[in-house]
This record gives C-alpha cells, structure tokens and sequence, in this order.
C-alpha cells in the first residue's frame, strides 16, 4: 500500500477507509498536452481485484515545466478534470471517502495558485477557457462536498435496483 504522495503518482495502491476493502490506484496516460504531462486515471480496485476507471484527473506542479511529470516533492496540485468525473465520485464513494481523497490527492478547486503556469494553461484548460473551467470547478466541488451519500443509498436498495435495471434492458 503507499504510504506517501511520489508512491501514490507512480501507481502504488492507497486505501480510503478500512471497512471498504476497496483500493484506488492512480493511472499515468501518459498523455502529452503541448510537452505538459498532467492527465492521470482514477481506478478503483473491487475486492474480487475487478478494476474500474472512475475519473480523470489532472495533477501538476505548481512550477511544471515542459516535459517533466508531477512530483511530490515540488508541491501537487491536483483537479478533477470534469463533471462526468466527479458524478462518478458522487455515485461510486461515500461523502466520507470523497473528503478523504480529497486529502490524499491534494485536490483543489481553485486555481489562482496555478493560473500563470504552462501546465495549467496548455494542460488542465486545453478544451475549455478558464472561466469554463471555474465554472465545472464549483459544481465539481458541490459534488465532491455533498453530504449526500448515494453509495449507501444504492447498497440499501440495491435488490430493487438490479430488479429495475434489469427490467429496463429487457425492454431495450
């Protein structure tokens, strides 16, 4: 399991609670944005070992250059990278787990510390303005701050819910 920040960013498993039995690993893709490399998987591993990818996220940085991949070490900054990620968070972990990889990851929703950098400009923003993405960071953190856990509202009614999908995909 890893236990700090540079172990978390090259792929090792952390856990967000005991109880669980799920663990959560960080994917580099790999991807070059304009020589920034700051795109990352959430991926969540079952306890039967399934994985599944839950959201995109962005970490940086503060001072990132061309080139060169987050570190520990230098300060990380770290954003959802859009809506459809964070309803996953919402949906797939309990208020309590989402505070905590909140601290984990050193997720922020604002970006006035990281504004001038390349890496955010040319990475982080390259679909979508700033304004745009200021205005996916406050329902991004509306989402991940809700006290409302569907998790256990799912596993409550869990039964009924398979019952429904299933009747669902057979009228498809």
């Amino acid at each position: 399991m890893a236990t700090n920040m540079q172990e978390i960013l090259s792929g090792g498993y952390f856990s967000l609670d005991e109880e669980s039995g799920l663990r959560f690993r960080l994917r580099d893709t790999n991807w070059n944005d304009y020589g920034y490399y700051t795109l990352y998987s959430l991926v969540m591993q079952l306890p039967t070992k399934e994985n599944f990818t839950i959201a995109d996220m962005h970490i940086m940085n503060h001072e990132q250059k061309i080139k060169e991949k987050p570190v520990a070490h230098q300060g990380i900054v770290a954003f959802i990278s859009n809506v459809a990620s964070a309803e996953k968070l919402f949906l797939m972990l309990s208020s309590q787990q989402r505070l905590k990889l909140e601290e984990a990851l050193h997720i922020r929703y604002d970006s006035s510390s990281v504004a001038n950098n390349g890496a955010f400009r040319k990475s982080v923003c390259r679909n979508q303005t700033v304004v745009e993405f200021i205005y996916a960071q406050k329902r991004i953190r509306e989402l991940m701050h809700s006290d409302i856990d569907v998790l256990t509202i799912l596993n409550n009614h869990s039964e009924q819910i398979c019952q429904l999908l299933s009747s669902l995909t057979k009228q498809s």
